[in-house]
C-alpha cells in the first residue's frame, strides 16, 4: 500500500515538474514576443514623431519624449523579468494592444497606445 502511494507521489511530482517546464517556455516565448513588438513599437514611434516635429509643440514634444523613456523603461524592465514572478495576462493584453495597432498611426496615437501598455506592465 505504501509503495503505490510512493509511485503515484512521483508520477505526480514529475507531471507537475513538466507542466512547469511547459510554462516557463510559454512565459519565455510570450516575454520574446513581447519585447520583439514593443521594439518594433518604439521604432515607428520614433519614425512617427520625427515625422511631425516640425509640426509639434515644445510641451507635446516633451510629452512624447516622455513617453519613449517611458517605453524604454518598460523594455528594460521586462528584459529583466525572468528572475520575477510573471504577469503573462498583463504580457497578453500589452501584446494584443500592439498587434492591433494601426499600420500608420499618427505620433499623438502612438503616445496614446503606449502609454496604456506602459501602465499595464508596470
Amino acid at each position: 500500500m505504501f509503495r503505490l502511494q510512493a509511485l503515484d507521489f512521483r508520477d505526480n511530482s514529475v507531471n507537475l515538474i513538466h507542466a512547469s517546464s511547459e510554462a516557463k517556455i510559454v512565459e519565455n516565448t510570450l516575454r520574446k514576443e513581447l519585447l520583439i513588438a514593443l521594439e518594433s513599437a518604439r521604432t515607428r514611434f520614433a519614425i512617427a514623431t520625427a515625422l511631425e516635429k516640425k509640426l509639434t509643440l515644445p510641451e507635446r514634444w516633451q510629452y512624447y519624449l516622455d513617453t519613449a523613456e517611458q517605453m524604454c523603461h518598460s523594455i528594460r524592465r521586462l528584459r529583466k523579468a525572468e528572475d520575477l514572478a510573471p504577469p503573462p495576462k498583463e504580457w497578453v493584453s500589452a501584446l494584443e494592444k500592439l498587434r492591433g495597432m494601426p499600420a500608420h498611426p499618427q505620433a499623438h496615437q502612438f503616445c496614446r497606445i503606449i502609454r496604456e501598455i506602459a501602465a499595464e506592465l508596470e
